[in-house]
């Protein structure tokens, strides 16, 4: 008997899921042209979209991902948490994204920021973290399944959509823009983290006090919540998109030999005519040309650890390098077309899809 087949879409940055509210009006798998998973649906393909934080670090996704597969709450792990001064607890999910989910073959979709989240959950899922385990049982608590890992077995496939494997210059050429625009949403977060419009979209940032308790006084919570120090812990999706912190990332990773891995590039900037720059597109999202312009400038320099920034970094997205979107350095790939013969274990990398970062 085969077994059941269900497709796992991770959002990157920024993005919600069906647990969202906000999910029924503006679905982010289609956006204003369809609700890709209700056409799916509509096929006889089993398919949901999971809802992690907004902003949150690639680990604190991972660990919301597998809490909301189970239908629990999501446990960052003992180590994590006291590294990072946030509470071991985080979000509840009420029920299982995907009854039986270890049952079946999981086919994660996923897009932006959403490739390292499922790239770490993979590899918790298959080798745990004993230094999770240990920590729990030193302080005399039941560690969570997750970190004890050995269960990779009911994942079948990666697909990976304008993902930043190794990263982004963006961080080093406009991180200053992009931490005031994330404080800016830090803010947003506070506010609908004790308003009724959590249902709608929720940061999910619990784990950091952002959130309401039962109970307590009006103004005892809002001092709790504008004392949270999120941007300060530094576990947060802005360090992780770093080029430093990716490329420690991808040195952590590995392919797993029975996995199937696509990864869709995309490029919506073009070189300029009298030099190496690239611009937007005409037709580039306006709300990323500005980013990209600068993206595209951005070469012949070195990130805070000394790592090169050369001109195969200029082409982009308008939030991503079109290189760093291929594959995890140092993994195998090999450069595919719709219609090839797939193998597993490697990268499938295929055609740069000329659209941007959000058109896609």
């Amino acid at each position: 008997m085969s077994r059941k087949r269900a497709a796992v879409y991770v959002h990157g940055l920024f993005g919600w899921g069906e647990r969202d509210g906000l999910y029924t009006m503006l679905p982010y798998w289609g956006l204003t042209s369809c609700d890709i998973l209700t056409d799916l649906a509509s096929q006889s393909y089993v398919c949901h979209a999971a809802s992690m934080g907004a902003l949150s670090s690639a680990w604190d996704r991972a660990c919301e991902l597998y809490a909301q597969l189970c239908g629990t709450t999501a446990d960052y792990g003992v180590a994590h948490s006291e590294k990072f001064g946030h509470a071991r607890y985080g979000v509840t999910y009420k029920t299982p994204l995907v009854e039986n989910w270890q049952d079946c073959d999981i086919d994660f979709v996923a897009h932006s920021f959403g490739g390292a989240t499922a790239r770490l959950f993979m590899d918790i899922l298959a080798n745990g973290r004993p230094d999770e385990v240990e920590a729990a049982r030193a302080a005399g608590e039941t560690p969570s399944p997750f970190f004890e890992g050995g269960k990779a077995a009911c994942v079948h496939s990666l697909t990976t959509i304008a993902s930043p494997h190794n990263g982004s210059s963006l961080m080093d050429c406009c991180g200053d823009r992009a931490t005031f625009i994330v404080s800016l949403l830090t803010g947003v977060a506070k506010a609908l983290g004790i308003s009724d419009y959590k249902g709608a979209y929720d940061f999910q940032l619990d784990q950091f006090g952002i959130r309401r308790v039962p109970g307590e006084k009006f103004g005892d919570t809002i001092a709790r919540i504008i004392a949270a120090d999120f941007l300060g812990s530094g576990d947060h999706a802005l360090r992780d998109l770093s080029i430093d912190s990716s490329q420690a990332l991808n040195a952590k990773l590995g392919l797993f030999p029975d996995v199937y891995y696509f990864s869709y590039p995309c490029c919506r900037s073009h070189c300029a005519l009298t030099s190496y720059k690239q611009k937007p597109d005409a037709s580039m999202t306006p709300i990323l040309a500005g980013f990209s312009r600068k993206m595209g400038a951005y070469y012949d320099q070195r990130t805070p650890e000394g790592r090169p920034i050369g001109k195969e970094w200029l082409p982009n997205d308008g939030l991503v390098n079109t290189v760093s979107a291929m594959y995890p350095s140092g993994d195998k790939f090999v450069l595919s077309a719709d219609g090839a013969d797939f193998a597993p274990g490697v990268w499938n990398v295929m055609p740069v899809t000329r659209q941007d970062h959000f058109a896609i």
